[in-house]
């Protein structure tokens, strides 16, 4: 169904505007698909969280993934359907299942964060197959990105936020993401080449 809309919209756009190209058609009817599918993905998981009364944790959780996976990337699926199945487990996890945990030492979340940051520092940048990274310069930016941003959400749990259950979602959201960046038997990987730099 985006799929379709997607390719409506795109004839429609190259109609009105003369775009020729092969390429730029591509970029957006690609550009569409991701529009659309992020805007439903994201309307059905407002209203699962708002119905289970875990919207606040879900929002945070989201604004925690966002500023991170912008520059870490992560896991990419080839359908829709598949990424708002992984997406909304993922969540289930930050929003409703980590908020009622509670640890009673603050050790953990050091230890959790330690292994967040080794894993960002050095898995990240994994970039969409579909949008691979060929210079070298622009991983390196987006790696020391995906590293500040992590740090900054971490000294922000631990020395900022009292409530645990902001602690626990936020830790979460952090070491799931960094999971993300492991290279998973049958996953999308990112470009073999450009791994060492």
């Amino acid at each position: 169904m985006i799929s379709k809309l997607a390719d409506l919209a795109t004839v429609k756009i190259c109609k009105y505007n003369s775009y020729t190209l092969e390429e730029d058609v591509e970029k957006i009817n690609y550009g569409l698909k991701v529009v659309l599918g992020e805007s439903i993905k994201l309307m059905i998981l407002l209203i699962i969280f708002f119905s289970i009364g875990m919207l606040k944790y879900f929002m945070f959780s989201l604004l925690i993934l966002m500023s991170i996976r912008l520059f870490a990337g992560g896991l990419h699926f080839s359908t829709t359907l598949e990424c708002l199945v992984f997406t909304t487990a993922f969540f289930i996890v930050t929003s409703y299942i980590a908020p009622s945990i509670s640890f009673t030492s603050y050790n953990v979340y050091f230890l959790l964060g330690l292994i967040t940051l080794i894993l960002i520092s050095t898995k990240a940048p994994k970039p969409n197959p579909n949008r691979p990274i060929k210079c070298k310069k622009r991983r390196r930016i987006l790696k020391s990105l995906s590293i500040f941003f992590t740090l900054i959400w971490f000294l922000i749990l631990m020395f900022c936020i009292k409530n645990i259950k902001l602690i626990n979602c936020g830790i979460s959201t952090l070491l799931l993401q960094a999971i993300q960046l492991l290279d998973f038997k049958g996953g999308f990987n990112y470009d073999k080449n450009l791994r060492n730099f």
